[in-house]
């Protein structure tokens, strides 16, 4: 005898199992989701920072070629206060640069020279009470310039 009155579907165990095991494979694909973002952000970063860094490099040899090529003596001085001789023996740790470069036409009526360091210092940034703090283990490159006019 058949029993006709039986109908033929999933009971509640078997979708709950299918249901743990679909939650599970959707949070394992977040987590690769999420680290793959993570390390989409981390390498924009990188090469934001390393577009940044050839930038200010481009400009500091600009500035040093024009020195090289704006006469036949070129004076750098480079100061510092730390001796490193397990860095480069017998040399001091340069912390500043400074030389002086001419811009305009020698050929030309007036040029300009300029003296140009480059220095580092820490880094800074503003606390709860708004009082300037140095930022641990962060340093900052900055330049400065004082021009004159010569004929």
């Amino acid at each position: 005898m058949r029993n006709t009155g039986q109908k033929r579907g999933f009971t509640l165990v078997e979708v709950l199992a299918a249901m743990a095991v679909l939650m599970i494979i959707v949070l394992m694909l977040a987590k690769v989701f999420r680290d793959a973002t993570s390390a989409w952000t981390v390498g924009t970063r990188q090469m934001e920072d390393n577009i940044n860094g050839r930038a200010v490099l481009d400009f500091i040899a600009r500035d040093i070629s024009t020195a090289m090529t704006s006469g036949t003596n070129c004076h750098f001085r480079l100061l510092s206060s730390k001796w490193q001789p397990y860095r480069f023996p017998n040399a001091w740790c340069a912390d500043e640069l400074w030389f002086v470069s001419l811009s305009g036409d020698p050929a030309g009526g007036t040029r300009e020279a300029r003296e140009i360091v480059y220095y580092v210092t820490n880094m800074t940034a503003h606390d709860a009470g708004g009082n300037v703090v140095d930022v641990a283990n962060r340093f900052c490159l900055k330049r400065a310039m004082r021009t004159s006019r010569s004929a």
